[in-house]
């Protein structure tokens, strides 16, 4: 069976590091956090963070 990373929303990835989904993507698009993956949800493309992300994040806003 395939080792699979969940894949978190912009919502969900900002609850998990206590910070709102604005500033999420303002860390995002200003380089302070790694850009994430995106995945294709229908019609649209929407950012995929996975739990490596998330703890690369958790990693980085700590220090």
């Amino acid at each position: 069976m395939a080792d699979v990373s969940a894949q978190y929303s912009t919502a969900e990835a900002a609850a998990l590091l206590g910070v709102s989904p604005s500033t999420l993507r303002r860390y995002c698009g200003d380089g302070t956090l790694p850009e994430p993956g995106w995945i294709r949800v229908g019609r649209r493309r929407q950012r995929a963070y996975s739990d490596d992300w998330i703890r690369e994040a958790r990693r980085i806003l700590s220090q």
